[in-house]
Order: structure tokens, then sequence, then C-alpha cells
């Protein structure tokens, strides 16, 4: 098994308003890239939500749960492969994007909640990091994230839209990443770098 692990925190104005940095880490199976564990917990509040999953690839389930202000909330959720939203990434850059007019969707647990990552290919672009800098070859994709109810049916609107920008090399390095995600309540247009 590999573990993985993710570090978030807010920058500047951003980070008066939202306390969700903090470390999330998997442990994925080493061929599937698939998840059997996931921990997340939000590290810059007094009272940390903290967010688990327990995966099971072979039966098709995963069990999550999400802990704050002494109220624990518990899920299964049974009948697909599951990802948590680190190891999803990692898998996204592991496998072939799908091709152009098609896509690639991905069930990501987060928290309790489980959401639809929808995958296209926008294309070849050739990209800029920084005014005078150099040129870079990337491919980019662009992630719809819908939240999916009890009942397994789309909600309303997206909660995240954006593209990721990924180099061309065996690795698909993230280089850039601009959109819409929404978490905790909060709203954020991101452009990294």
């Amino acid at each position: 098994a590999w573990r993985f692990e993710g570090t978030t925190k807010p920058r500047g104005m951003f980070a008066a308003f939202a306390k969700a940095g903090g470390v999330t880490r998997s442990i994925v199976d080493r061929r599937t890239l698939v998840p059997g564990s996931s921990y997340w917990v939000t590290a810059e509040t007094p009272d940390p939500l903290v967010r688990t999953a327990a995966f099971d690839a072979r039966s098709s389930e995963v069990r999550a749960a999400a802990y704050q202000d002494g109220w624990l909330l518990t899920k299964t959720h049974r009948g697909a492969v599951f990802f948590d939203p680190l190891s999803a990434m990692f898998a996204l850059r592991a496998v072939e994007p799908p091709p152009p007019g098609e896509e690639l969707r991905i069930l990501s647990v987060e928290g309790v909640h489980l959401h639809l990552l929808t995958v296209r290919t926008v294309g070849p672009e050739t990209i800029r990091l920084k005014p005078g800098g150099d040129d870079y070859e990337t491919l980019k994709l662009a992630i719809r994230g819908d939240k999916l109810g009890d009942d397994g049916v789309l909600g309303a609107g997206h909660l995240n839209n954006f593209f990721l920008w990924l180099d061309l090399t065996p690795q698909r390095k993230p280089l850039k990443l601009a959109g819409r995600i929404a978490f905790g309540g909060v709203t954020a247009t991101l452009r990294l770098p």
C-alpha cells in the first residue's frame, strides 16, 4: 500500500473566512490506487471537523464518518468503486484521459457525502506560469463535481467546476488549477499558481 498525504491552508484574505486548512491522508492499493482508508482533519479550529472512511473495493462499499461538536455522523455507500478526494486526484493522473467528446466518472466520498466527479478532456494547451517564464505543454481537463443525494440522484447545481492542467511527462504533474470550488459552505474561485 502507498500513503498519500495532502495539506491545505487558506491564504491571504481567504484565510480569515475559511478554516478549511488541514491534513488529508489516504492509504491506497499500489496497483489500482483505490483507497483502503482515508482521514481528513481541519486543523485550524478549536473543534476540528474529522472525516474518516474505510473502503472495501471487493464488496464495493465504503463506510464513512464525520465528527464535530460532539456529533458523529456515519453513512455506508454501496455498489461502486469509491475514492476520497485525494486518491481521486492521483488516480486521475494515472489513468488515460477520456477521448474528446467522452467523459470519465469518479465517485468520491467527502465526509459522509457522495460526489460525482465528471472529467472531460479539453485538449492540449501551452501555458506560462509566470510572466516572462517558460512555456509548458499541458493537457487541459475540465472537472465538474456534483453532490449526490442519499438516493444517488444529482443535487441542484454543480458544487465544483474547475480546470486542471497536467504536464505531458509520464508523471502528469498538475501545473495549474483554476475554477470554482465549494467546501464547508464556502465557495472559492481558485487560480493556482
